[in-house]
């Protein structure tokens, strides 16, 4: 099957915004002088990267059935033997293995989006003989029940306690998006462990797994013969839909205050917890751009140029940069603060936000070099590179 450019394109996207978002919010303080640059790199970029990666790991996993098979139907073979099922697992350790190496063996069970990641190509295996229309009805009602099991689940108190309104955008629209108070602390009982994997960690089943369900029904309407200009359009319209229903969500829960935004559902702007109003945003703009991708990138024959090689490369080594801007965010400051005798000394105040901002970019530019090296031998040792070889 031809490489779709706009995948690639998308995903590098994601990963780069994903880079801008951690170099901001784990090296710098809020600067009242500077909190737009601090909005935008956390609130901008950074809550769009999550669903970019979810959505495409969705679609990529039917665009890998027609890859290995030349069909939409799964290859019949024993559950053991499953690659969809091995490279979910795979992930999923590895996501396990990720927070212990970078947070340490207390933030074990964190869930990351490595973790939802692995669990979700576990739940689309499951879901895989499923029509797109059955797809998005499984997604939305994914979302519509995230509230109601936060009600009950007691989310508020690892993430400190209370939600705040996020500064910068309260500034011009009052309660209309709000932070917890601190990072999330994971707990280590079962139910506390559960209760993270399903609704409370950083990326919870719930409503996460909305994002990829959404990009396996994209994927199968493409997969089916859907594709093409009507299939745009509905997506299109569809994205315009899902972005004026979360705005007018977030806009009257502004106007009650916020509302209530662990159980509610007409709530303002949450990414923890991530509110229905923000999951109808995320998703309008991720068919939006993924729209405008298809449309500009796809169905040409000359696609070489060097930004789409730039974005094949990043998409290629994705997991791989992305477990690399982690070690050289937090593991230089481990060993600051270790000479310093205090590990958290530097944690969100190492440097400034336009420092941080610089040093994301600059940490981009210098991998463009490192990983056309890396390539050109293969991707040897790189994390792709490893999955491959164990499933």
């Amino acid at each position: 099957m031809k490489r779709l450019d706009s995948v690639d394109v998308m995903r590098a996207l994601a990963i780069i915004f994903m880079v801008v978002c951690h170099f901001q919010i784990f090296l710098s303080p809020l600067e009242p002088d500077h909190k737009w640059l601090y909005f935008f790199s956390n609130h901008i970029v950074g809550d769009l990267a999550a669903p970019f990666f979810l959505f495409l790991s969705g679609l990529s996993q039917v665009l890998s059935i027609q890859k290995r098979a030349g069909m939409v139907q799964p290859v019949h073979e024993p559950l053991w033997r499953d690659r969809t099922l091995k490279r979910g697992a795979a992930v999923f350790l590895v996501g396990i293995l990720f927070s212990i190496s970078i947070h340490g063996p207390g933030a074990a069970f964190e869930w990351d989006v490595l973790t939802l990641i692995g669990a979700s190509m576990v739940a689309l295996r499951v879901v895989r003989g499923a029509g797109p229309k059955l797809l998005v009805f499984f997604a939305v009602g994914v979302v519509v029940l995230s509230p109601v099991l936060r009600s009950y689940g007691g989310y508020i108190e690892p993430w400190g306690g209370v939600l705040n309104p996020v500064a910068g955008i309260t500034d011009l629209f009052p309660a209309i998006m709000f932070d917890p108070a601190a990072e999330y602390s994971a707990g280590r009982s079962f139910f506390e462990v559960l209760n993270g994997f399903f609704i409370g960690g950083y990326f919870p089943l719930f409503p996460w797994l909305a994002f990829p369900l959404a990009g396996f029904a994209v994927g199968k309407a493409m997969a089916v013969g859907t594709a093409g200009a009507l299939l745009r359009m509905l997506l299109a319209a569809k994205g315009v839909l899902f972005l004026a229903v979360g705005l007018v969500l977030a806009a009257f829960g502004a106007a009650r205050g916020g509302g209530d935004l662990i159980g509610g559902f007409v709530t303002a702007l949450g990414f923890y917890p991530a509110t229905v109003s923000m999951w109808c945003v995320q998703m309008g703009l991720t068919l939006l751009v993924f729209v405008f991708l298809t449309t500009v990138c796809d169905g040409r024959e000359a696609t070489g140029g060097v930004w789409i090689l730039f974005f094949r490369l990043f998409s290629r080594y994705s997991l791989t940069v992305y477990v690399l801007h982690h070690m050289v965010i937090f593991y230089p400051l481990y060993v600051a603060g270790a000479l310093h005798g205090d590990l958290k000394m530097y944690h969100a105040g190492a440097i400034g936000v336009w420092a941080a901002f610089l040093l994301s970019l600059l940490f981009l530019a210098l991998m463009v070099p490192v990983l056309g090296l890396w390539d050109k031998r293969g991707g040897k040792y790189s994390l792709e590179w490893c999955l491959a070889r164990l499933v």
